[in-house]
């Protein structure tokens, strides 16, 4: 699977590096350079092209007031040697930085490894959904998870650990959605669900048409 991210690095001159990521399962193939920042300005500026670039014209959810923290040179890890010396640099895995060379190359190893990833907001704006029609009343942490999970990508029971493991969010165990699915039968999660969402589509909009269809 491939994946593109917006990193930030610190440099030897003590300036942040803005970084296009672009990343095949555990394996970068290849960090494209945008620019460096030297104020919290300029990093401003540079994570905000960084984004466009990654999704060009992509509209934004509506999702209020949200708070936002400014950007702050003084928030990036500073994984460069102490030494001032490029030859004194230093990765993350203690393996010595590579010979400059002339001209602009095709890929930057820089001193920074991502440790994790999340897609908080994405999840909050399902969990809130999935709570405002009313089927938390289920009281199923794991099969909110499956469902939502599902959502976002519809694969296979098993697979939705991965998915969830993408979004960054804690995951049931495999044993624990087949349970999940024992309870959906045991419990008629079917037809509790179609009551949730029939009260909930009656209270919003008065409408009581509901669809029901099957992912697998």
């Amino acid at each position: 699977m491939v994946s593109r991210f917006v990193r930030r690095v610190r440099t030897a001159s003590g300036a942040v590096a803005v970084q296009i990521v672009t990343r095949r399962g555990r394996a970068v193939e290849q960090v494209e350079h945008l620019g460096s920042a030297r104020t919290d300005g300029e990093l401003a500026l540079l994570l905000s092209a960084a984004r466009e670039r990654l999704s060009p014209g992509q509209d934004a959810l509506d999702l209020g007031e949200l708070p936002a923290v400014a950007p702050r040179l003084g928030d990036v890890a500073d994984w460069t040697s102490k030494g001032g010396s490029r030859a004194g640099q230093t990765t993350l895995n203690d393996e010595p930085a590579p010979a400059p060379r002339r001209g602009r190359p095709a890929s930057v190893n820089a001193g920074g490894r991502v440790v994790a990833t999340s897609s908080l907001v994405l999840w909050r704006v399902l969990t809130d959904a999935y709570t405002r029609v009313g089927l938390d009343g289920l009281g199923d942490e794991a099969f909110r998870a499956m469902v939502l999970a599902r959502i976002v990508e519809p694969t296979s029971k098993a697979d939705t650990l991965r998915v969830l493991a993408e979004l960054g969010v804690p995951s049931p165990s495999l044993r624990t959605l087949w349970r999940s699915l024992k309870r959906c039968n045991d419990n008629d999660y079917r037809d509790r669900i179609a009551r949730a969402c029939t009260a909930f589509s009656a209270a919003t909009d008065g409408l009581n048409a509901l669809i029901m269809y099957d992912v697998d």
